[in-house]
């Protein structure tokens, strides 16, 4: 648990000592103390996030740091109080941004334009916020987003036509990530933590649903194979496809609805995914090349 003193101290050190973060005092506007210490959750391996909120002509040159004090490991991010704001208007940051905001504590804060202390008018602002508005633009995202993954499958189906399984587990990787995040945001899920993005999204698909089934798979949640789990990840890819099929924009429906025609016979249930014949329509000249 931090102590009142300690953040007292730090406070002074990032404002008086500019060897300390290369940033001068003047430039300094405000300072938030978020994440894990702030939620009263931190273990003693846990890091101080703090968000420093600096002027622009200073967010040109400096974005993020960590620094070592004493025992703490200090993770020092750097931004603006309108880059805040702007935030909160884009679905696929704010699901991020407005849990960190409300869980912020404020331990320097400065007037803004409107003589009203700058980050504690950003913090009311999370509190006042509503998702409603931002679902349009959300849809849009998580369209895109499941048109873009589509390479991503391209690179798994790759990787077992070479019995690779460095491209298999890439691939497979960056569709655990991807997928979740694009569910996350479509559904507007405020994210808590890093640490409980995937409980959250699995809660709100369902523990036992098949989503969250193959999503355990395809993460490492269970010790299968490199191979189990790449064909759990192109089972993701189909069942998040499925979720999200009424907000699928036109312009991606081809790319899309043309990956899941050619994971659909590979995973079939019983399909071993290293021996298919490549005469089958799970064949070479049916993939492109995006790998």
């Amino acid at each position: 648990m931090l102590t009142e003193p300690f953040i007292g101290t730090l406070v002074e050190r990032i404002l008086e000592d500019t060897t300390f973060t290369g940033v001068r005092e003047d430039h300094i506007r405000s300072i938030g103390l978020t994440g894990s210490h702030a939620r009263g959750t931190a273990t003693p391996f846990s890091d101080v996030d703090l968000h420093i909120y600096i002027t622009h002509s200073a967010a040109a040159s400096i974005t993020y740091q960590l620094q070592r004090d004493g025992d703490y490991l200090l993770s020092l991010s750097f931004m603006t109080i309108e880059s805040r704001y702007d935030e909160l208007t884009t679905p696929q940051a704010a699901i991020y941004v407005v849990p960190g905001l409300r869980q912020t504590h404020i331990i320097y804060d400065t007037p803004g334009a409107d003589g009203q202390p700058a980050l504690e008018t950003l913090v009311q602002a999370a509190h006042r916020f509503h998702w409603e508005p931002l679902q349009p633009a959300a849809n849009a995202y998580a369209s895109q987003q499941l048109w873009g993954f589509a390479e991503e499958v391209h690179k798994v189906l790759g990787g077992f036509l070479r019995h690779d399984e460095s491209t298999i587990l890439y691939g497979t990787y960056g569709l655990v990530l991807g997928l979740s995040n694009v569910l996350a945001v479509q559904r507007g899920l405020l994210i808590e933590s890093e640490n409980t993005a995937f409980p959250q999204i699995m809660t709100a698909l369902g523990w036992d649903s098949p989503w969250s089934q193959h999503f355990r798979a395809a993460a490492g949640y269970q010790p299968l194979t490199i191979q189990q789990r790449g064909r759990a990840g192109l089972r993701l890819y189909r069942e998040t496809v499925s979720q999200l099929q009424a907000i699928i924009e036109p312009r991606h429906q081809a790319v899309i609805h043309g990956a899941l025609n050619i994971i659909d016979p590979f995973t079939a249930a019983d399909h071993d995914p290293l021996s298919f014949d490549l005469a089958s329509p799970i064949d070479e000249g049916r993939l492109t090349n995006h790998d």
